[in-house]
């Protein structure tokens, strides 16, 4: 295997966990948001 193969590898790699990541943490304001309003809305 070349070196620019392992880098191409490497770069999807990378990306794919960039994917990953964002979409945990938007997963968690998503959640956060639910329990604020959830809160908010509990206390009226």
């Amino acid at each position: 295997m070349s070196n620019e193969d392992m880098a191409r590898r490497i770069q999807v790699y990378l990306k794919k966990i960039e994917k990953i990541r964002v979409k945990r943490i938007k997963r968690e304001k998503f959640k956060h948001l639910l329990k604020t309003l959830g809160l908010s809305a509990g206390r009226k």
